[in-house]
């Protein structure tokens, strides 16, 4: 008997444990989503690791790169061509990368990676990719770069998403800094396309697995990616640095104060930065274009008179000889190149603290002379200011970005000399 009532009352209750269970999905589900929305793609899990590669910069281990291909590759160019998403991970490992240190060893390697016109097409999001770090890195972080052909190249840190790009040659040109023309070995390269299988391969893979952030470092890496909740403390953040966009090749560039946030080159207190009166405009540095001599800029001539008919009639035809293919590629080459150490020294430019006090402004245009190696031979002040502040500043700006990268194997010449102008303004 016992039994009947037991079971008549199971029967009589199942439908409201139902519908109480319905309602606890309900209420959890909505309050789950957000919390995913930043979340990394579980579905790239599932790719099988293609190589391993230790990053290491004069003699000090950096990351761990892993590249992970839904179909595995040993030749750079396939891999390249392989429509299949693709993803890019980095496990930190060194106590400490300074977001200075991290924007040029990134900036510098896709630079010399890529060409001129895909920088320029993705100069904000290589300038926010440089930019991700708002403190230092340190041992247990993770940067992950992944690519879905549908959704286009995402970038996470520490598993929070940093931006998304939705063209996927963005992903390319990350992708060059590990196995394009210059990579940071020919070993990283070779390992990140073919997995060791060695023992030193085999400790690696081991360290790589064994990596891990906590919970804590996650959170407190998500803050950095968080909009600022202060709209004061933001403008007084932006007001310690100056903003430099990556100049173009031949264009005029102002520093100014950019929507998204400025490359952290120098976010750690920077010493000859202060922050001016909130009324007071903000300081810029003006990166105006090379010129090819090293004179100040002449007075404007005025217009030649008009020729007349038979000065026309009997002038001879111009016998100005046309440029070689050869001189063509040569121009093209150095014009790339020179735009590539402007870019790596305006990184490291920063306005004196006592010129700004002073409210010195003026041109310094510094011609630098380098090696093939990149090695800094000679700089001089082709044009100085009348303030010695500025003169220094721009020298500071390229003894503290040398040594450069290295010359491109096809341009001739065993040094290469620049002229770097730096316009300081207020």
């Amino acid at each position: 008997m016992t039994k009947i009532f037991a079971q008549l009352a199971t029967a009589f209750l199942r439908p409201f444990y139902k519908a109480a269970f319905l309602s606890l999905v309900c209420v959890l589900i909505p309050l789950s989503a957000p919390l995913s929305a930043q979340a990394q793609d579980v579905a790239f899990e599932e790719l099988p690791l293609n190589g391993l590669a230790a990053y290491v910069q004069l003699r000090k281990e950096y990351y761990i790169g892993g590249l992970y291909l839904e179909s595995m590759s040993q030749d750079a160019q396939s891999t390249f061509n392989f429509s299949g998403r693709k993803r890019m991970q980095m496990r930190i490992t060194i106590d400490k990368w300074s977001p200075r240190r991290f924007a040029q060893q990134w900036n510098q390697l896709i630079l010399i990676n890529n060409d001129q016109e895909s920088l320029e097409e993705f100069s904000d999001q290589i300038l926010a990719f440089i930019d991700m770090p708002k403190d230092n890195l340190i041992a247990g972080d993770v940067i992950t770069i992944d690519l879905d052909p549908e959704r286009g190249t995402t970038v996470y840190l520490d598993g929070t998403k940093v931006f998304t790009e939705r063209n996927n040659a963005f992903f390319d040109i990350l992708l060059n800094t590990w196995i394009g023309q210059r990579p940071p070995s020919s070993d990283f390269k070779n390992h990140i396309l073919t997995l060791p299988t060695d023992r030193e391969g085999t400790d690696l893979l081991t360290r790589y697995e064994n990596h891990s952030t906590d919970k804590s470092r996650e959170k407190k890496v998500a803050s950095w990616i968080k909009p600022s909740k202060s709209k004061t403390k933001a403008t007084a953040a932006a007001a310690t640095t100056v903003a430099m966009a990556p100049p173009s090749s031949d264009t005029t560039v102002t520093a100014k104060r950019s929507k998204q946030t400025a490359p952290a080159v120098d976010i750690a207190k920077p010493e000859a930065i202060v922050q001016p009166a909130v009324a007071a405009p903000a300081p810029t540095i003006e990166f105006s274009k090379p010129e090819l001599t090293s004179t100040a800029a002449a007075k404007p001539k005025a217009p030649p008179s008009a020729p007349s008919k038979e000065e026309v009639t009997a002038k001879p035809a111009s016998t100005k000889p046309a440029v070689s293919e050869e001189q063509a590629t040569q121009a093209r080459l150095m014009k790339v190149y020179r735009s590539n150490l402007l870019k790596l020294t305006y990184l490291n430019t920063q306005y004196p603290k006592r010129a700004m006090d002073f409210k010195q402004e003026g041109l310094v245009v510094v011609k630098i002379t380098v090696n093939r190696d990149g090695k800094l031979i000679d700089v001089t002040e082709a044009t100085k200011s009348k303030h010695k502040l500025l003169n220094n500043a721009a020298r500071k700006a390229v003894k503290k970005t040398a040594p450069y990268p290295e010359v491109p194997k096809n341009l001739k010449g065993e040094t290469i000399e620049v002229s770097m102008p730096f316009n300081f303004k207020l």
